[in-house]
This record gives C-alpha cells, sequence and structure tokens, in this order.
C-alpha cells in the first residue's frame, strides 16, 4: 500500500503551521476529517499494545516484540532516563539488559544515554562494541558480556528532561545492520506514550484510546526537531516504520 498523498500534504501542512506557532487541531482528531491513514497505522497497533494492561504489561509486550521483530535483535528493553542522566529498566527481554543499563549509568557511556542525549538525533548505534570509540569504556566492557553491538532510539517524556528509550542488543558484530533505527523510534514513542499515561504508576492501568495519533506526533517531533528531516520526508519514514510494525505484529 503506497502512502496517501493528501494526508501527506495534510501532514506537512501540520508540522509546519506547528513550527510557526499558528497551532491547529490534531493531525489525526478522530472527530475531525484530519483523522489520517497514517495515523490509522499507529491506532491499529496501539490498540493492541495499549491493550495489554498496565504500563508494565504494555511495556514488557514492546520489549519482547522489538527483539522478536528487529533483525538480528538477540535482546531488547524499554529504559527511562531522568533529568540528572539517571538510567532506569522498566522491562527487558533478559536480566543482561537492566546489567547493561546499570553499566551505562556507571561509566556515563552508551547507546541509551546516547539516544537520550538532549539535541541528539535520538540514536545511539554501534556496529561493532568491542571497536567503538565513541564509547571505549562501556564497548570493550559490554562486549566482555556477550553483547557486540547495539542500536538504541530516545523519545522525550511529558516529564521535563526525561526520556524513553528503546534499545536492541546483538551477540554479533554488526548483527543490527539491517535493523531500521526509526522501527526502534516508533516503539519508543509507544513506550513514552504508555509511561506519560500512566504517570509514575507502573501498576497503572493503560486504555485505549490514548490518542494513538500521540505516538506519531512524539515520532515525528524527533525526526524534525532532532534530526532535522523535513515533514514530508518525516511522514515517509513513518509510513514506512509504521506499515512494517503493523505487519510483523499482524504476522
Amino acid at each position: 500500500m503506497d502512502p496517501d498523498v493528501r494526508d501527506r500534504e495534510r501532514f506537512v501542512e501540520y508540522f509546519r503551521k506547528r513550527a510557526e506557532g499558528t497551532g491547529q487541531r490534531g493531525v489525526a482528531d478522530a472527530r475531525s476529517q484530519l483523522w489520517s491513514p497514517l495515523a490509522l497505522q499507529f491506532a491499529d497497533m496501539g490498540r493492541d499494545l495499549f491493550a495489554a494492561g498496565t504500563v508494565s504489561e504494555v511495556l514488557q509486550l514492546i520489549a519482547d516484540f522489538a527483539a522478536a521483530v528487529v533483525p538480528g535483535a538477540s535482546s531488547a528493553s524499554v529504559t527511562t532516563r531522568d533529568a540528572v542522566g539517571g538510567l532506569s529498566t522498566l522491562a527487558h527481554t533478559d536480566r543482561l539488559c537492566a546489567e547493561l543499563d546499570l553499566l551505562q549509568h556507571r561509566l556515563g557511556e552508551g547507546p541509551a544515554l546516547r539516544a537520550a542525549d538532549d539535541g541528539g538525533t535520538g540514536l545511539g548505534y554501534s556496529a561493532d562494541l568491542t571497536a567503538d570509540q565513541a564509547w571505549p569504556r562501556f564497548g570493550p566492557q559490554a562486549a566482555d558480556r556477550g553483547v557486540r553491538s547495539a542500536l538504541a532510539a530516545g523519545v522525550v517524556l511529558a516529564a521535563e528532561g526525561r526520556k524513553a528509550v528503546v534499545t536492541l542488543w546483538s551477540s554479533e558484530p554488526r548483527g543490527l545492520a539491517a535493523a531500521d533505527p526509526d522501527v526502534a523510534l516508533v516503539l519508543a514513542s509507544y513506550s513514552a506514550i504508555a509511561i506519560d499515561a500512566a504517570g509514575a504508576r507502573n501498576d497503572a492501568r493503560v486504555r485505549e484510546p490514548l490518542r494513538s495519533s500521540d505516538v506519531m506526533i512524539r515520532a515525528a517531533d524527533t525526526l524534525i526537531g532532532n534530526r532535522g528531516l523535513p515533514p514530508e520526508d518525516a511522514y515517509d519514514v513513518l509510513w514506512r516504520a509504521a506499515r512494517g510494525l503493523v505487519e510483523a505484529w499482524r504476522g
């Protein structure tokens, strides 16, 4: 299925007006003509994800799904970074993920911290942690624990200074070379909306509809604001990533 041309035009207009500060109704308001095919892609998956129950259950489902569908991923985690740089692991597919978060926190470097950098691209990636000079302490120590490559994507949370990060780990060097970072970004956006909806209570129930369009807007803000993509390119990125995730989920 190809992107809807008119939908893409509305998306571009919305984010251009938003950047100008003129404001308008939500890009995917179900009660208006702006409800869009792209937003429906996000809603289709969000309906199932958010039906999992509590925020902890939703985040665990996201971590399990990420590890299962992203090519080359051996494990995955959902983490938050607080305003002073601390990392908290909220969901993971194995205990090693939590150990790696603690290691990043202690050393002050690593993919989740890079993805959560203020003013960064929202991504942290290493093809081979044993040879990555960007993280000279974390890389070798992670490799000693059996992890050789990593991909992380982070998006902002409602609380100032906090980020939600989805991190994918591989036991093979260049094991995540075929992974789409935008898939991780979309999953991080779902995580952020679930965390924001439940506040500080991990046992709070997450209910649909949570405005799955907010997930789309959160991801688009990262693409446009952090990576510098024009809105039309951001639309294409989100269409491809969301479509791939929905197909994987239904498969």
